[in-house]
């Protein structure tokens, strides 16, 4: 078992984790990247990327035919923000 999970340790070195879906939320600028579910892959999802640069690290990351949601423009939406 310790051989498989330092294989595992190993490969996440290597390759960043992979996103499915990429949310950039409406206030702050903060994304949040939900994880390509592989075999023996790291599940769940990764938040606090903040500013301009953890949104451009979770684009890098955005797996080939991964979707991006973009919640920035309900920040100005009159009937959400009073």
């Amino acid at each position: 078992m310790a051989e498989r999970t330092d294989t595992r340790k190993q490969q996440s070195r290597e390759q960043p984790t992979q996103f499915s879906l990429v949310t950039f939320k409406a206030y702050g600028l903060e994304a949040t990247g939900t994880h390509v579910v592989l075999p023996g892959g790291n599940r769940g999802f990764t938040n606090g990327m903040y500013g301009e640069d953890g949104r451009q690290r979770a684009l890098a990351q955005l797996a080939e035919g991964g979707y991006v949601v973009d919640l920035t423009p309900l920040a100005e939406h009159p009937n959400l923000t009073e």
